[in-house]
């Protein structure tokens, strides 16, 4: 994410969501942390000794930005207001389509088992 990036969702979390920086920890290190465990999976502990802060503030500040992320869903997601039945008729289920479907999930599998070995 790029800084211009990142400064928008800083923005839009502090204007719409109302996420507040605290005494010692402003609005970006905050977005910060949780972006940093979001992207990276990583766990409570790395997060604290990388930002310096207590395992309690970390877990309490990547709290309050799920919540004001979550506060977001209106904005960013899409309606649901599609027919599903419409959608499931148009599926093609012929035997090619099925067989080629089958093979690409087997080789994107193997892919990723290949990844994950090496």
């Amino acid at each position: 994410m790029d800084r211009a990036t990142f400064q928008k969702l800083c923005f839009i979390l502090q204007s719409v969501c109302g996420l507040k920086s605290s005494s010692r920890v402003g609005v970006p290190e905050k977005v910060a942390m949780f972006l940093s465990i979001l992207a990276h999976h990583t766990k409570n502990r790395c997060v604290k000794f990388a930002f310096k802060q207590s395992g309690q503030t970390v877990s309490k500040h990547f709290h309050a930005v799920l919540n004001s992320v979550l506060r977001l869903h209106a904005m960013f997601l899409a309606d649901d207001s599609y027919n599903d039945n419409e959608f499931v008729d148009s599926l093609d289920t012929t035997p090619e389509w099925t067989a080629k479907r089958d093979e690409m999930a087997l080789n994107m599998f193997n892919e990723w088992r290949n990844a994950a070995i090496v």
